[in-house]
């Protein structure tokens, strides 16, 4: 019997998004509960799935803020590490006039990119009908206008190799998805200068 109905491992960080001008004329951030993974996971918890984390935060005031919004939302939390030695990944959001948005990430490195191998426990990960995966490659299929194939790393130590139709709105070595029925291409997203798709979702059997 399957433990959770999904698990996702990846970033778990702090969204600071502009909220209106204060009474002295400077900017205004929130700061919001961000990263993919838990995004997923946070939608499929209001449909009444199961779901589980397995990532990292630093402790510091941010990871204490994560982890509570994490676990408030009814996510699993047994496999969130909280680290010490580094801070809790943040992620600042300006969104242009023509609604794309602009990220600066402050890491250094930040904690969701030092969780390690000891730290993850692939029980709970191998025990979900859905897993999130890491993409470790991306590539256009020759001769092919529609799919894509990625090699993914779920953990276990073999890769997997799926092809996917979305050519359309994804490009290899984009960090973002792209409407063809647009005028224009979104701005990528940017990250410690690399472009990089992260995580994919993948049916156990």
């Amino acid at each position: 019997m399957k433990k959770f109905d999904v698990t996702a491992l990846g970033e778990l960080l702090v969204d600071f998004t502009e909220n209106g001008m204060s009474a002295q004329g400077n900017p205004l951030l929130e700061a919001n509960p961000g990263g993919a993974p838990c995004n997923v996971l946070s939608m499929l918890q209001n449909l009444g799935k199961k779901t589980a984390f397995i990532g990292k935060v630093g402790a510091d005031m941010f990871g204490t803020m994560l982890t509570q919004a994490v676990k408030d939302q009814g996510i699993n939390i047994d496999n969130l590490v909280t680290d010490d030695t580094v801070h809790t990944t943040l992620a600042f959001v300006h969104t242009g006039v023509d609604g794309d948005r602009d990220f600066s990430f402050y890491r250094n490195p930040g904690a969701d990119m030092m969780l390690t191998e000891e730290e993850v426990d692939f029980e709970t990960f191998s025990k979900s009908d859905f897993r999130a995966v890491k993409v470790k490659e991306c590539v256009a299929v020759p001769k092919s206008k529609k799919l894509l194939q990625f090699t993914l790393d779920d953990g276990t130590g073999t890769d997997r190799t799926i092809l996917s139709g979305i050519h359309a709105y994804y490009e290899p070595g984009r960090a973002s998805w792209q409407d063809p029925d647009r005028d224009h291409e979104p701005s990528a997203e940017k990250d410690d200068g690399h472009r990089v798709l992260r995580y994919a979702a993948f049916r156990s059997k």
